[in-house]
């Protein structure tokens, strides 16, 4: 990645070079306004050399802003790594963050925090997929809103907010072509296809990967229809496989998740992975290296993505901006003993 330099800054903000310099080395010849732009435009590139006296000018110098999550209320490893990286950004800006964990009760009669209906948020970033009741409810407050993945239903310009995705369907379908490559075959699939446009996609790369390589897919060795906890818990990734009447000789899972509990039914019932049956995940969970044997999955960089969001936001809520970004981050796959 090229290093963000002084005339970076300036060629962006259409100033000189000279003017960029100045404030960058703390002077108090410049403009207070100017100064803090450019201290800003400097946090946006990433220029490597920004003293923490101008990051803490930048804070001083506006009334401190407030975002809020919305998340489900069953935070997992995967949820916190994001939020993190999402706390750690909107701290460059100077903005508060407040945690709204939504109950599945709280999301089917319609109850949204207080501190968004009291006005007391600038932003919305909704981390989690929920159905479409709860959705128009929060947009009926028309807050600057940053979405994380979206409904399979949606329709992304009547979300009014940006949507920010990871490359999903080409990491699935790496993946199958992998397990092809090495002589798999058949091939299931374990996730609720119904569920978000996230793991819909990679349902898609796994039909695709199968198709271009002249087989079928199976249904009879998938386990992809609705279920109320989306094969997040045990028991619903239990019954579809005891549902079973024959095994495939691999398994692509929607997330790492569901893949470890695969794992876990599959050597209770005497199977050795991947000798008898190969599995592979997603999202690259600190436990999937700490399964026995450890989990080939794709890789999210959950800190980048978190941060990614937070800078969004920023953008919407600093920014009358009428038009709205959809963004794909990449994902990478990373190989281990599971297949």
């Amino acid at each position: 990645m090229k290093r963000v330099t002084i005339s970076d800054i300036a060629r962006s903000l259409n100033l000189s070079r000279n003017t960029v310099s100045k404030v960058l080395n703390n002077s108090a010849t410049v403009a207070e306004e100017t100064a803090i732009k450019v201290i800003k435009k400097a946090i946006e590139l990433g220029y490597p050399k920004l003293k923490p006296e101008l990051i803490e000018k930048v804070r001083s110098s506006r009334e401190n802003k407030k975002v809020a999550i919305l998340v489900k209320a069953a935070l997992s490893e995967f949820w916190i790594d994001i939020i993190n990286g999402i706390s750690n950004e909107l701290g460059k800006y100077g903005y508060s963050l407040f945690y709204n964990y939504i109950s599945d009760e709280d999301e089917k009669n319609l109850i949204v925090p207080l501190n968004i209906t009291n006005h007391e948020v600038d932003g919305l970033i909704v981390l989690s997929v929920f159905e479409k009741e709860y959705m128009e409810k929060i947009k009926e407050y028309k807050l600057p809103t940053v979405y994380y993945d979206a409904p399979l239903y949606a329709d992304l310009e009547e979300l009014q907010g940006d949507v920010i995705f990871t490359e999903c369907e080409d990491g699935v379908y790496k993946l199958t072509k992998l397990l092809i490559e090495k002589g798999y075959s058949p091939i299931g699939f374990i996730g609720d296809i119904t569920y978000c446009k996230s793991i819909y996609e990679r349902w898609l790369g796994f039909e695709k990967a199968l198709k271009e390589s002249g087989l079928d897919v199976q249904k009879e060795y998938c386990i992809t229809e609705h279920v109320p906890f989306r094969y997040y818990v045990q028991e619903e990734v239990d019954m579809g496989l005891k549902k079973m009447k024959r095994l495939p000789r691999a398994f692509v899972c929607a997330n790492d998740d569901i893949a470890i509990f695969a794992m876990r039914y599959l050597k209770e019932k005497g199977y050795k992975i991947p000798q008898d049956i190969a599995i592979v995940g997603f999202d690259n969970l600190k436990r999937s290296v700490l399964v026995d044997p450890p989990l080939t999955t794709v890789n999210i960089d959950k800190e980048i993505l978190g941060r990614r969001l937070a800078q969004a936001i920023v953008r919407r809520i600093e920014n009358n901006i009428p038009i709205f970004e959809t963004v794909r981050l990449s994902t990478q796959i990373i190989i281990r003993s599971s297949c």
